[in-house]
């Protein structure tokens, strides 16, 4: 990961902590997006991102991401 990747994961991490849900899950959206598939930190944006839908009870779409992500995993190998 480098460090442009881990800067914006700490600050989307800060985001969430101080409640600022809408802008710290664009900064991993954002991650997401631009992260070559397998790399840890767009891995790392998704599963946040999936965890974020869960706490808001947004099954179908923590599913739906939760299946990007085995894709995503199952295309690194």
């Amino acid at each position: 990961m480098d460090v442009r990747q881990e800067a914006q994961l700490k600050a989307a991490f800060c985001l969430l902590r101080l409640n600022r849900l809408d802008e710290a899950e664009a900064r991993l959206q954002d991650l997401a997006a631009n992260s070559t598939a397998g790399k840890p930190a767009g891995l790392v944006a998704l599963f946040r991102i999936w965890l974020l839908r869960l706490q808001q009870q947004k099954y179908d779409d923590a599913n739906g991401l939760f299946n990007r992500i085995r894709v995503t995993e199952l295309a690194d190998d």
